[in-house]
């Protein structure tokens, strides 16, 4: 059973009837598979990984890599350790430290630091900002990425959103596919 508090933020919040927790393989590769979806990062907390998304990655190691997040940074070489054991036994496509921001702060550190992204997760496309669509079209082209927040935000709902978005053809296809593509598998090292 889901807890109270995460049926009320399906319900009144995302307007959805999806379960947080149990998202089945074949759904998840059929949604995919219908918007051209070759791979998807699962986000899953470092100390106390998801099973679903365990499974998922185990049963299509071509399809699914791991995102973690969750790390305990007031012990930080005990979680560095860990991280390390994590990534050298799963295919993990990135690691994230931070909490998510928006505004010129974010758009000024991207281009302060070039190996900084930005990941668009649980936010709806059509609800990006003008600023950050601005830099996707001129200085960012290369490092806005896209995520879905599936099942929360479907698949479905954010490329049909994204796809609306007044973006010219080669940012788009950047945004939706070759930033992740380049960014999490095709640098040297990366897992896929």
């Amino acid at each position: 059973m889901q807890p109270d508090w995460m049926i009320r933020v399906k319900e009144d919040y995302f307007k959805s009837n999806f379960n947080m927790r149990s998202r089945q393989l074949p759904e998840m590769l059929e949604e995919m598979d219908a918007h051209g979806v070759r791979r998807a990062v699962l986000l899953t907390n470092s100390s106390k990984r998801s099973k679903l998304a365990q499974a998922f990655v185990e049963a299509h190691p071509e399809r699914f890599s791991l995102g973690l997040g969750g790390h305990n940074l007031l012990k930080p070489m005990p979680t560095l350790k860990a991280l390390e054991s994590l990534v050298a036994s799963n295919p993990v496509a990135y690691i994230t430290v931070g909490p998510s921001f928006w505004g010129d702060t974010a758009i000024r550190l991207m281009i302060k630091y070039g190996n900084l992204r930005l990941m668009t997760s649980a936010w709806a496309p059509k609800r990006l900002p003008e600023s950050l669509l601005h830099f996707m079209r001129t200085r960012g082209q290369d490092r806005i990425i896209f995520a879905s927040d599936s099942p929360v935000l479907s698949i479905t709902r954010t490329v049909t959103e994204a796809s609306a978005l007044e973006l010219p053809p080669e940012v788009l296809d950047n945004y939706l596919y070759g930033n992740a593509e380049s960014f999490f598998f095709s640098r040297p090292g990366a897992t896929g």
